[in-house]
């Protein structure tokens, strides 16, 4: 999955990602990750001994991990199922 077609999704549109926990994260892969506490879903890529991860959009700056901080990928997002009516006009958000 490229970031762009996540773009495409988190348009104000509702989906869900089906997260792999058993893969490890390879640079270039699509991951959840917690860093600092929040959850993000981010592009991984290693950079040497650097992990940044990149967002889809150009309105979010990457994130490049600095020494000491903390991150804990989820797991790899395997596939998705994305909703094209905006929440509130026929879809309702249920609490997880």
């Amino acid at each position: 999955m490229s970031p762009r077609r996540l773009v495409a999704l988190a348009d104000g549109s509702a989906f869900y990602v089906v997260v792999d926990r058993a893969v490890g994260p390879e640079s270039g892969m699509i991951v959840v990750a917690a860093v600092d506490g929040e959850l993000t879903v981010k592009q991984y890529v290693r950079r040497g001994e650097r992990v940044v991860l990149l967002a889809a959009t150009p309105d979010h700056g990457p994130i490049e991990l600095l020494d000491g901080q903390d991150i804990d990928v989820w797991g790899v997002v395997a596939s998705h199922v994305g909703f094209h009516l905006p929440v509130g006009r026929g879809l309702r958000r249920v609490a997880a």
